[in-house]
């Protein structure tokens, strides 16, 4: 499903008769539709569940399917975007805090 969603937002943002397009702005609005997309499929998929605090900092997983420990965390790089390497730190800084799952 992951896989098939770049073809399946072509579909919102350009509509038929005249509908206004969806605009993507930022993640909020990526995780918004991929949840749509996921929870009739998954129905005990939660947004947005916090992890444990690691030291000041805390973070929330976008996406997340506890019993077939599954995250999903959402990332949206605009064409403005030159450098990735925020990204990646966002990333690693995600994934760092994850290891205070118990059920991962």
């Amino acid at each position: 499903m992951i896989d098939n969603f770049p073809e399946a937002i072509k579909q919102i943002k350009s509509r038929r008769k005249g509908k206004d397009a969806f605009q993507f702005k930022d993640e909020y609005d990526v995780q918004d539709v991929l949840y749509v997309m996921l929870k009739p499929v998954f129905p005990n998929m939660k947004a947005e569940d916090p992890v444990p605090k690691v030291g000041a900092t805390s973070t929330k997983i976008d996406l997340i399917l506890r019993q077939e420990k599954i995250l999903i965390e959402v990332k949206m790089i605009k064409e403005s975007d030159n450098d990735e390497s925020k990204f990646i730190k966002q990333l690693k800084e995600d994934i760092q805090s994850y290891h205070v799952c118990q059920w991962m």
